[in-house]
């Protein structure tokens, strides 16, 4: 008889025995580092909706400022300078975002439709760095409001 053939059936079962033992190994020690991630994981994502609410609050506050400070009589381009002269103090809050350079710097459009203003404001972004992960979100913003009050902040 011919027992060559048992020498290559013999290694195929060793080796098959190998990969199948390395493949639990990997599954028995990647399973500890999963409910580390996760707990990491959702951790980065609480502190960026938490600076990202931030944000939206701290936006609402300065058009709300800026209308308080605006002249009835002139109020587009009383409230374009208040407006301003708020995100230049509010610029450097330790925040990543180019929301406060935007209004500083202009970078908006402001317009009324015979009820209430609509300020927009493009390209907005906020950007956060935890550990090793990075969290970067772009939107446009828009805030309705009259003379009196801001009605709404709204995220495009």
């Amino acid at each position: 008889m011919n027992r060559r053939g048992h020498l290559g059936t013999a290694l195929i079962v060793l080796l098959s025995l190998m990969i199948v033992i390395n493949a639990l190994f990997v599954m028995w020690t990647f399973g500890k580092d999963l409910g580390k991630s996760k707990a990491e994981i959702r951790a980065m994502t609480s502190k960026a909706l938490a600076e990202h609410k931030l944000i939206e609050k701290n936006v609402r506050e300065i058009v709300a400022e800026a209308i308080k400070l605006s002249d009835k009589n002139n109020f587009e381009e009383s409230f374009n300078k208040s407006v301003k002269d708020i995100a230049n103090r509010e610029r450097f809050s330790g925040l990543s975002t180019n929301i406060y350079a935007r209004f500083a710097h202009g970078e908006y459009t402001l317009s009324f439709d015979n009820i209430n203003y609509v300020l927009t404001v493009n390209d907005v972004f906020e950007n956060g760095l935890y550990g090793v992960n990075e969290v970067k979100y772009n939107y446009s913003m828009i805030v309705i409001f009259d003379k009196e009050r801001v009605i709404s902040v709204n995220l495009v």
